[in-house]
């Protein structure tokens, strides 16, 4: 790491701005700021710590604490940058490696960056860190681009997954990226590091945020603001999804020849094991409870109730690419593709976890986080309820989530809705485990049904 330092005026403070390696600003900053936090609480005299860019990091404070936390920052850049090099990609495929290609919708109008809603903030503020920068999604602007944008299918038909991590095309449609999917299956298949692959499409919103201050009042053409878009921060949100969607995306449903399930209540605990190395397999667990039938909600269980649960484990998915597709105005739901994965490797998990989880439950408060004993070498990062109301057909289901989470460090929860469909026989079989070319049709008929369920929720007529 390079360093530039400036003196203040006191003897005893200072400004550096160091260098920290590339794709390692995420986890320096950590799940909602919880790196950054740590630092600043552990180093004395330090006045700040900021990540400014992708690729820097500004300090102010004592030159002592300056120190102690280039050394944090440098131990965790490292363990990212290790981690990345064991269980993500290697140039031979053997293992995953995080890939994006966002897809827009052309338009002959310019577009003007805009803040998101007050909803939508608040959402953005509790799901994810505290946003130096802020947010922003994008509407047309009636001024017409020069030249008019063009749907490049062609481009998108020629994309590979061995190219830039993340890609911008324009396109009405996900038809032509066949090719691309081929490639992501070439990518992955072989490894013997994943396991339990899934691919599932979401319904919500991609906010973007700038590293750096931009101007609201001056509109682009859509092409400038894609040759943007991979420098920006993405966060995919569901906060704008309502009841009334709900209920559009539940008579696409029925329309659909779908059948409802029973609801069902769960309790997934978010664990992070603290006696393993930073992002390890085994530092990640996720754990769920089913509530039982004919028990209301959560808050009329006991402790001794939870109990008599049994507990479902399993090693946190990781993420290892999306594909989206955009849409002016933030009024009109979006969708995207995740391919996901688990990683392989020893789940470690406490013997004792549920006398922990029981101990915590009887003096959890509503709407907070569960706390562990301290002497427990595990912690609960978040907490998520989930009211769940699947609606399947011969081929897919749509699983239509009423979420209530809360996060450890946080005060206050979050209330969302969640639409997700899925192939059951895909996941069943684990899409490494067909041919590139199943795979790439059972993808695009995936993504051709997600389409249409988006098309009703957007209140577009599709039942002509």
């Amino acid at each position: 790491m390079r360093s530039s330092q400036r003196f203040a005026p006191s003897a005893y403070a200072s400004e550096l701005t160091i260098e920290i390696p590339p794709g390692t600003a995420g986890s320096i900053i950590g799940i909602r700021g919880c790196n950054i936090r740590r630092i600043r609480e552990s180093c004395r005299g330090l006045r700040s710590c900021k990540i400014l860019s992708t690729d820097h990091a500004h300090l102010v404070g004592s030159k002592a604490a300056i120190e102690q936390a280039v050394g944090m920052i440098e131990e965790l850049a490292n363990a990212t940058l290790k981690f990345k090099a064991h269980s993500r990609p290697n140039a031979d495929g053997s293992c995953g490696v995080t890939f994006s290609v966002l897809v827009f919708a052309p338009s002959e109008y310019d577009i003007l960056l805009t803040r998101p809603s007050p909803t939508a903030t608040r959402h953005l503020e509790r799901i994810g860190s505290k946003a130096q920068y802020p947010w922003y999604t994008y509407n047309t602007v009636n001024q017409e681009s020069w030249p008019p944008p063009k749907d490049n299918a062609d481009a998108l038909a020629e994309l590979s997954v061995f190219g830039s991590k993340k890609q911008c095309v324009t396109s009405a449609s996900l038809k032509p990226l066949g090719g691309y999917l081929k490639t992501v299956h070439d990518k992955y298949t072989g490894s013997n590091q994943l396991e339990n692959q899934y691919v599932v499409v979401s319904v919500g919103k991609t906010y973007f945020q700038p590293w750096q201050d931009i101007g609201e009042d001056s509109s682009m053409s859509l092409d400038e603001f894609m040759a943007q878009t991979p420098k920006m921060r993405h966060q995919f949100s569901t906060g704008g999804i309502s009841a009334t969607h709900v209920e559009a995306a539940e008579l696409w449903c029925s329309y659909n020849g779908y059948k409802q399930r029973e609801l069902v209540q769960t309790m997934t605990l978010h664990i992070q094991n603290n006696e393993s190395p930073a992002r390890s397999i085994s530092s990640r667990t996720q754990v769920t409870l089913t509530l039982p039938p004919g028990v209301p909600d959560w808050e009329a269980m006991t402790a001794d109730d939870i109990a008599s649960l049994e507990l479902h484990f399993n090693t946190a998915p990781q993420r290892l690419g999306f594909v989206s597709m955009h849409t002016a105005d933030e009024s009109t739901l979006e969708m995207r593709l995740a391919f996901k994965a688990c990683i392989a490797g020893e789940l470690i998990v406490p013997d004792d976890l549920l006398e922990q989880v029981v101990a915590a439950w009887s003096f959890r408060k509503p709407g907070a986080c569960l706390e562990l004993d301290p002497s427990c070498n595990m912690k609960v990062d978040a907490v998520r309820f989930q009211a769940t109301r699947v609606w399947a057909n011969a081929h897919y289901t749509v699983a239509i989530d009423e979420v209530m989470q809360s996060w450890w460090g946080k005060s206050d929860d979050a209330t969302f809705w969640t639409i997700q469909m899925a192939s059951p026989a895909m996941e069943e079989v684990g899409w490494m485990d067909v041919t590139r070319d199943e795979f790439a049709s059972e993808v695009l008929e995936l993504a051709d049904q997600g389409h249409s369920l988006l098309a009703a929720i957007n209140n577009v007529e599709v039942f002509a």
